[in-house]
């Protein structure tokens, strides 16, 4: 019997996924770890068995020009694990055009090269990978391999994603990096990681950078790597609770807001209520998508945070919740105003492949106004409409709502 899945269709490539690794896992737990191994299973039964098969061949390397932007620091054997550049081949044509933005993604990726430095490896090549790290714009480098490149597609939820991995055979890096004047202002003042990191993004540094830097260690003598999945989070994290000090000395919206943003195929609602900072972040995994392969009915998983901050380091859903936090809150900046928010993200059949964090925060804060409301009812049979989500199953679902229902009563 046939065991692999079409789980996404366009005219240039399929996505297709072997459901065999992950038989009898539970997809509740699966929306949980969403890659994280809390089952045990290394690599993620899931993630490792997507593969893209594109109409046209789509050859691999053993040899490139290209140009790195990111550094991969590997996070399941950390410390002894492996470094990985990101490398995006010369070749790739950005002028290229495709009817969906998903495919023009998909092309970007399979032109992405990830040549593995073992940690026992990583002196050898310490001066060209501190260059890829401080550059803030791509390097431009010749990378080879020891052999053909695995044709093999690497997805996180946190990380950005890359394929065509395997040992590095040789790095030669062009030129000097390109390193902002905020960040070696940085380090003549000899900042703690978490001021350094909010003067970066002050100075509106991109977070995939300030996570290179973080990851890499390069924020200070007495800073060392960190894997990269760690390293954004906690930019998310620190960025957020940065901006949440200054959302709270905002004055209070007056009505009931609802944004919506259709992001890479997935919707994005945030309801901002009249009240007081809190924050919730709601997920609908709809059947089908990449979690929830064989469920009949949508799940659900949700993370709240009052006033006084989150509780647990909001174990469930981890990196996805801080993203979306520091995505509300440069909505709230942008709307001048404090608010209690509620982000609902559902994901879709279809689009629920991670491209990483970084797509989250981009789809809460990209959210786009639809209508204020004196009726906060009135709000949630909007949004609700929007998602096609039954009000009784968003109240069943939601800690923020139902916290307000029962306030009222009280």
């Amino acid at each position: 019997m046939p065991t692999n899945k079409v789980i996404e269709e366009h005219e240039s490539c399929r996505i297709v996924m072997d459901m065999k690794p992950s038989v009898g896992i539970s997809r509740n737990k699966c929306i949980v770890c969403k890659g994280r191994i809390m089952c045990g299973i290394s690599p993620c039964p899931i993630l490792s068995s997507i593969s893209i098969d594109f109409r046209e061949n789509v050859d691999n390397k053993w040899s490139l020009q290209g140009r790195a932007s990111g550094v991969n620091v590997g996070w399941e054997k950390f410390p002894s694990g492996s470094i990985v550049p990101t490398i995006l081949d010369n070749e790739y044509d950005p002028s290229i055009k495709f009817d969906n933005i998903r495919e023009s993604i998909y092309y970007k990726i399979s032109n992405i090269y990830g040549p593995c430095i073992e940690g026992s490896h990583i002196d050898r090549y310490e001066n060209e990978l501190s260059k890829i790290a401080l550059s803030q714009d791509p390097i431009e480098l010749d990378v080879s391999f020891s052999g053909r490149p695995e044709r093999r597609f690497f997805f996180s939820t946190v990380e950005r994603a890359y394929a065509n991995s395997g040992p590095i055979e040789a790095l030669e890096v062009f030129g000097e990096p390109n390193i902002p004047l905020f960040f070696i202002d940085i380090l003549e003042r000899n900042m703690a990681y978490e001021q350094a990191i909010i003067e970066a993004y002050r100075n509106d540094a991109e977070i995939e950078y300030i996570s290179k830097l973080l990851s890499m260690g390069c924020f200070g003598k007495t800073q060392k790597f960190m894997p990269s999945r760690w390293a954004k989070t906690t930019v998310y994290s620190v960025c957020s609770h940065h901006m949440i000090k200054n959302i709270k000395k905002l004055p209070i919206g007056q009505q009931t807001s609802l944004y919506h943003h259709r992001h890479l195929g997935n919707d994005y609602v945030v309801l901002a209520f009249p009240r007081a900072w809190e924050f919730e972040l709601l997920e609908r995994w709809l059947p089908n998508c990449i979690w929830t392969m064989g469920e009949d009915t949508p799940l659900y998983l949700h993370e709240h945070e009052t006033y006084n901050g989150v509780s647990d380091q909001a174990m469930r859903e981890g990196g996805s919740y801080y993203s979306s936090r520091l995505g509300v809150c440069e909505l709230l900046k942008r709307e001048g105003m404090q608010s209690a928010c509620l982000v609902i993200s559902s994901a879709n059949p279809g689009s629920s492949i991670p491209f990483g964090s970084g797509e989250t925060r981009m789809g809460v804060s990209g959210a786009e106004l639809i209508d204020r409301y004196d009726d906060e009812g009135e709000a949630l049979e909007e949004a609700c409409s929007i998602i096609g989500m039954p009000k009784k199953t968003l109240f069943r679902n939601s800690m923020l709502l139902s916290q307000n229902t029962l306030g009222r009563w009280l």
